[in-house]
C-alpha cells in the first residue's frame, strides 16, 4: 500500500492517494492499531495540502508501522484467539511505565502502547485508551496523565 500511495502522489493524483490513506486509517482504527491510525490521519492531512516534503517521511513511517502490524498478525496463531494479548500484570506494568514517561514528557514506545491496548480486555474503555494514545501522540502530557488515571480507576473497579 505504501508504494500505491507514493505512486499516486507522484502522479499528482491526490484523490487516489487520500483514498488509500483513508482506508488505512479506518482499518487501523477498527483494529485498534492506534499508532498507525494516527500516522495515516497525519498523512491524509498532508495529502490535502499537497506538501510533498512531509509526505515522504510520513510514507516511510506508515510503511514501517504496516510492516510491524503484518508481523504481529503473522505471529498470532489460532490458539491465541479469544485470549488477552497481555496479562493483567503486564498491562498494569505498562500503564505504570507510561505514567512515568508522561510525567517526564518522554516519548512512549509503540510496544508500550500496544500492551496498553490489552487493557480493554481487562475492563478499560476503548474511548479512554484511544484518548490516551491521541493525547500522548500530540505531546499533551498533562492531559494524558489525567486520562491514564481514569483508565487505572476503570481497571481497579473490575473484579
Amino acid at each position: 500500500m505504501g508504494r500505491e500511495i507514493h505512486d499516486a502522489s507522484e502522479r499528482g493524483d491526490w484523490t487516489a492517494a487520500q483514498g488509500i490513506v483513508h482506508k488505512i486509517k479506518g482499518t487501523a482504527g477498527n483494529m485498534g492499531a492506534l499508532a498507525l491510525q494516527r500516522q495515516a490521519a497525519e498523512l491524509e492531512s498532508k495529502l490535502k495540502e499537497h506538501s510533498q516534503a512531509d509526505i515522504s517521511a510520513l510514507e516511510d513511517r506508515i510503511k514501517q508501522t504496516l510492516e510491524r502490524c503484518e508481523r504481529f498478525l503473522a505471529e498470532m496463531s489460532d490458539d491465541h484467539a479469544g485470549k488477552p494479548l497481555a496479562s493483567r500484570d503486564e498491562v498494569d506494568m505498562a500503564l505504570n511505565e507510561i505514567g512515568a514517561l508522561l510525567l517526564y514528557n518522554r516519548y512512549i514506545p509503540v510496544t508500550l502502547l500496544e500492551t496498553m491496548q490489552a487493557a480493554q480486555t481487562w475492563g478499560a474503555s476503548k474511548e479512554l485508551l484511544e484518548k490516551l494514545d491521541r493525547e500522548a501522540g500530540m505531546f499533551q502530557y498533562k492531559e494524558a496523565l489525567l486520562t491514564l488515571e481514569l483508565i487505572k480507576k476503570e481497571l481497579e473497579s473490575q473484579p
